[in-house]
C-alpha cells in the first residue's frame, strides 16, 4: 500500500469513530459500535447505557452483550437474572454466543429459580430472585445443540459433557464422542479436556496414553483445574509423558492454587513430606486442611494421621479425632477403622 493509501486508512477510524456518534441517536448498530469503543476507554457506566438503548430494538449482538454486563457487573451492579434475561433474548434470534453461555449457565445452576414469593406467576427467567437453581440438563442441551450445530465448540463441548454425565435418559456416548472432538478440534479447552477423558476410557498403548496427554496439556495450558491435576497424576506415573516428580508437583500446586481439591490433596502432601519440593509440614497442613474443608475425604483422614501420631506437627487428639470423623462421614473406611480403635 502506498503511503497516501496507509494515511487514508489511518484517518478512516476518526471519521468512521465520528458517523457512529452522529448517527448513533437513531441506530441501534451505530451505538453497539461506540458501546465497544467506550467501554475499551473505561466508560463502562456509559457504554452500559448505549447498550441498553440498542438492546431495546432486540438487536441480538446488543442483547448479548447487555447479557453480559449484567452477568460481569460491567457498568452495572451483576444480576444473574437479567443477564439470564437478555440472553434469552439474543438465543431465541439465533445468536450463537448467547445460545453456547445461557447454556453453560443451565448446566452450572446459574439461572435463577422459581420466585420465592407464592402466588407469583410468569417465567422464572424473567421474574425470579438471583437464587441459583440446580443444574438444569434439559434446558442447558435445549441452547447448546442449536449452537452446537451451528459451529459453536463452546456449546459442543457443553452438550459433550451433557451426553456423557446428564441424566442416564439423555446420556449418549458415540455422540458425546464427536461432539467433544470437534469442540477440541476448534479450541475449546473444555473440549479438549473432555476428549481426552474419553480418549482415556479403557486400556490404551503408549501411543494412545500420548495423545490423551496431549490433549490434557491443551486443557491444562488454558488453565482448566482439573487438566492441571489430571496432568500432573500422568507427569508422576510417567503416563503418555516422562516421569518428572518436580513436574508434576508443579501442576499439583497450580491446579490447587485453582481450587481442584485434589490438587490441593496432593501438593499438601508434597509439601509435608517434601515430595518434590522443600518440605514445609505448616504449609503442607494447611493445604490439606483447605482441600479437607472443601469436602475432600482423604485429606480430612491425613489431617487426623497426622495429629495423631504427633509427625512432623505436635500432637493433637482432639483434632485428630474431628478430622478422622468427618473422612468417616463421608465414607473414608480407614478413618472409620481408626475412630472405632480409638473409642474402644
Amino acid at each position: 500500500m502506498t503511503r497516501g493509501g496507509e494515511t487514508a486508512q489511518s484517518e478512516r477510524g476518526p471519521v468512521l469513530a465520528l458517523l457512529d456518534r452522529l448517527v448513533a441517536p437513531i441506530s441501534a448498530r451505530a451505538k453497539l459500535r461506540v458501546a465497544a469503543r467506550w467501554r475499551r476507554r473505561g466508560r463502562a457506566a456509559g457504554a452500559f447505557r448505549l447498550l441498553s438503548r440498542a438492546a431495546r430494538t432486540r438487536l441480538p449482538e446488543a442483547c448479548y452483550r447487555l447479557g453480559r454486563c449484567y452477568l460481569d457487573g460491567t457498568g452495572v451492579p451483576a444480576s444473574r437474572r437479567d443477564g439470564a434475561r437478555w440472553l434469552e433474548q439474543a438465543a431465541l434470534q439465533g445468536h450463537r454466543e448467547a445460545q453456547a453461555l445461557l447454556a453453560s449457565l443451565f448446566l452450572q445452576g446459574m439461572v435463577p429459580g422459581p420466585p420465592r414469593q407464592a402466588g407469583r406467576r410468569g417465567s422464572a427467567l424473567f421474574t425470579s430472585n438471583d437464587a441459583a437453581a440446580g443444574p438444569d440438563f434439559a434446558m442447558a442441551a435445549k441452547w447448546a445443540r442449536p449452537a452446537a450445530e451451528a459451529g459453536s465448540a463452546d456449546a459442543q463441548a457443553v452438550l459433550g459433557y451433557i451426553l456423557t454425565s446428564g441424566p442416564a435418559e439423555m446420556r449418549d456416548l458415540p455422540a458425546a464422542r464427536q461432539w467433544y472432538r470437534l469442540a477440541a478440534v476448534g479450541g475449546s479447552p473444555q473440549g479438549a479436556l473432555g476428549h481426552a477423558l474419553v480418549l482415556a476410557r479403557g486400556e490404551k498403548t503408549p501411543e494412545e496414553e500420548a495423545e490423551v496427554a496431549r490433549w490434557l496439556r491443551r486443557a491444562a495450558d488454558a488453565g482448566l483445574p482439573a487438566a492441571l491435576y489430571l496432568l500432573g497424576v500422568m507427569t508422576e506415573r510417567g503416563t503418555g509423558v516422562p516421569s518428572d516428580r518436580a513436574a508434576a508437583v508443579a501442576l499439583f500446586r497450580e491446579a490447587a492454587e485453582k481450587g481442584s481439591r485434589s490438587a490441593q490433596l496432593r501438593w499438601g502432601v508434597a509439601l509435608m513430606e517434601g515430595f518434590g519440593v522443600r518440605a514445609n509440614p505448616v504449609a503442607g497442613e494447611s493445604w490439606l486442611r483447605k482441600a479437607a474443608l472443601a469436602g475432600n475425604a482423604e485429606a480430612a483422614a491425613r489431617l487426623g494421621a497426622i495429629y495423631v501420631r504427633a509427625d512432623p506437627l505436635p500432637p493433637n487428639h482432639a483434632e485428630a479425632a474431628m478430622w478422622f470423623e468427618q473422612a468417616a462421614a463421608s465414607g473414608h473406611q480407614g478413618a472409620a477403622r481408626v475412630l472405632r480403635i480409638l473409642s474402644a
